[in-house]
């Protein structure tokens, strides 16, 4: 491997900072959550991206300027699960060229962390990244994951925390890919507070105030055989997948028996994930976007969920054969953990259980890797609609949320006397 001191004779974190700085709000007026952009102008060096990461201070504070949140009954107030919350939109440019552009990133890397974190790593190395799960929806001693957060901000306390980049899947794939040296911009659109924020009723609205945003980044210094091994392997016209996430909405509706087009044409569709949501959640400081409602529609009873799914897929083609049912839970359940194979997986196991996966985290996942030789062939955009039935109607609106993984190729060819990426 590259990295490794067989070919590197330095490699250590370089910090970058922000192109503006950040600027702190006064009182009543919520911290800007646009324009944040890095440029790395350096054209000699070569960086490790999938191991970079921002380091990010920040602190919960009162609208008002009232101050912090003490735990008491009337200041009760934190950010929702993960320091990746933070970031909404992620854009990045290398020559001034768009390679990969992202939307509502904070529900892709909620998703993920569900499903790809074990309960070992949760508990330790991602509470650098104010990773604490949520265990009910509740605000109260019971909540291990609110708690924790709640401790972390507590009192106008600055919290310090990392965002991986390998987070984001263009970055992710750059684990075993380099970028050659060139200028590279990143644009960050940051999560609006009433969507970032869970308290409760009684409790003054919150804001959260970026104090710090930094981009660290390993700067890889090759010896000359690592110079010579990258130059004739990397350094050259090629071209690499990777899966890049979208995400769709279907809002405020009430239907029983519906469907939801995800998308008209899209190439190369993998993977998808859905869940349901209660309207209301959304953009209120007093409800938890992070919890899922695909099973439980109504908020105080369990009368209306989720009855059966499945996805069209291009020609009448349905994901799976056998649609997914309420009544047969535990299969929804188990394809859900084989997204990363933890079914299977004795080591490490699953931050879900049969449990929270139906009260918090209810979610569907359809594998559509799977297909026709014919279809290899054309490689025609395939729409996606998925078919549905509640088993009743739901008290109040709610809202479908998809996040479909495609295959992007990246290509990196010779422009001039530089290496270009294209999308």
């Amino acid at each position: 491997m590259f990295k490794s001191n067989q070919y590197c004779s330095r490699y250590e974190d370089t910090p970058i900072q922000l192109d503006t700085p950040i600027i702190i709000p006064t009182n009543n007026v919520m911290q800007n959550k646009i324009g944040y952009q890095f440029t790395i102008n350096d054209r000699s060096s070569y960086f490790d991206w999938f191991n970079g990461y921002f380091e990010v201070k920040f602190v919960v504070n009162q609208l008002d300027g009232g101050g912090g949140y003490d735990g008491s009954a009337d200041k009760q107030a934190t950010i929702i699960n993960g320091s990746s919350s933070l970031i909404n939109d992620l854009k990045i440019k290398q020559n001034g060229k768009v390679v990969y552009e992202g939307n509502s990133l904070f529900l892709t890397t909620h998703v993920k962390s569900l499903v790809e974190y074990s309960n070992d790593y949760a508990q330790s190395i991602s509470t650098g990244e104010n990773f604490y799960l949520d265990v009910n929806s509740a605000i109260d001693k019971d909540n291990f994951g609110y708690l924790n957060r709640l401790d972390a901000t507590r009192d106008d306390k600055e919290v310090s925390c990392i965002i991986p980049l390998n987070r984001y899947s263009f970055f992710k794939s750059l684990e075993t890919n380099i970028l050659p040296p060139s200028q590279i911009q990143i644009n960050i659109t940051l999560t609006d507070d009433n969507v970032l924020i869970y308290k409760n009723a009684t409790s003054e609205n919150a804001r959260v105030v970026i104090t710090k945003l930094v981009l660290w980044v390993p700067r890889m210094l090759f010896n000359s055989i690592g110079l010579s091994y990258v130059m004739n392997n990397y350094m050259k016209p090629t071209s690499w997948t990777y899966l890049r996430e979208m995400v769709q909405s279907l809002n405020n509706i009430r239907h029983t028996d519906n469907n939801f087009r995800i998308s008209p044409s899209i190439l190369n569709p993998k993977f998808v994930f859905v869940f349901f949501q209660r309207s209301n959640k959304i953009g209120s400081q007093n409800e938890n976007p992070y919890l899922f409602d695909t099973f439980k529609l109504n908020a105080n009873n369990d009368n209306c969920h989720l009855q059966s799914a499945r996805l069209n897929v291009g020609n009448g083609i349905y994901y799976p054969e056998i649609e997914y049912s309420y009544d047969n839970i535990v299969r929804i359940f188990k394809d859900v953990n084989n997204y990363t194979y933890k079914q299977n997986d004795k080591n490490t196991g699953s931050l879900l259980n049969l449990t929270n996966f139906k009260n918090l985290y209810g979610m569907l996942f359809f594998n559509i890797a799977y297909k026709n030789e014919t279809d290899n062939i054309t490689n025609d955009g395939k729409e996606i609609v998925l078919n549905y039935k509640l088993n009743t109607a739901p008290a109040v609106d709610y809202t479908i949320y998809s996040i479909v993984f495609y295959e992007q190729t990246v290509r990196m060819d010779v422009l001039g006397n530089e290496l270009i990426l294209y999308t």
